[in-house]
């Protein structure tokens, strides 16, 4: 564990330290700075601000489809199994889905895609309007306004980003133990869900710069 203590003053002082270590493990030495900044390294008080928007010409990063279902848009592969056993029509609406848990261990899962759905093809699968109607419910049940009006529609995730085409998957969580970020190319066919970030049109360059 590592504490940092640090004492704050509207008056300047003129000595200004830092106590940096060679070796970690070994004794700190003090280091006479001009200024130490809200990073606490001697620097100007330059501040990062958080952003949804590149700063230069790069391919957008963004956050997969979120579909605030209740789970009944989500299926195990034995899931999937079962309900194709029952209702073969359904294979056409059945995508991979993946995450940060299925992009780095494996654990396929699947859903629902439902957009564009012909309704009279949807009415011959009962199950799979069980599920939509478990949806609606579900989101009705909400306190949440939005949540609420998505209940128009529940066929679809609440929100939708999947991209039109093939993409770069980055992982929202990971191991700090690794020293890269795991990271897939991925079909535009395979939904990424909101535990994904997603990049089109990316080159090798922008997957060197990001790994």
């Amino acid at each position: 564990m590592h504490c940092v203590i640090i004492g704050f003053g509207l008056q300047d002082v003129a000595d200004k330290i830092i106590y940096e270590y060679d070796d970690i493990k070994g004794q700190p030495h003090a280091v006479k700075v001009g200024n130490i900044n809200p990073y606490l390294v001697d620097a100007p008080d330059l501040i990062v601000e958080k952003s949804r928007r590149p700063i230069c010409a790069v391919p957008e990063m963004t956050y997969g489809s979120k579909p605030t279902d209740g789970g009944n848009l989500i299926l195990t592969a034995s899931e999937r199994d079962e309900l194709l056993l029952s209702e073969p029509l359904a294979e056409r609406y059945i995508r991979p889905y993946i995450g940060s848990e299925e992009l780095i261990n494996g654990n396929g899962r699947y859903c629902l895609w439902l957009e564009d759905a012909d309704p009279q093809m949807l009415r011959k699968m009962p199950r799979v309007m069980a599920r939509i109607e478990a949806v609606r419910k579900m989101r009705l049940a909400s306190t949440k306004i939005p949540t609420q009006e998505q209940a128009l529609s529940p066929t679809l995730f609440g929100e939708i980003r999947q991209p039109a085409n093939d993409y770069l998957a980055v992982p929202e969580v990971s191991s700090e133990r690794r020293k890269y970020i795991p990271m897939a190319y991925l079909a535009s066919e395979v939904i990424a869900s909101n535990r994904l970030y997603t990049i089109e049109n990316v080159s090798t360059f922008h997957f060197g710069v990001i790994c």
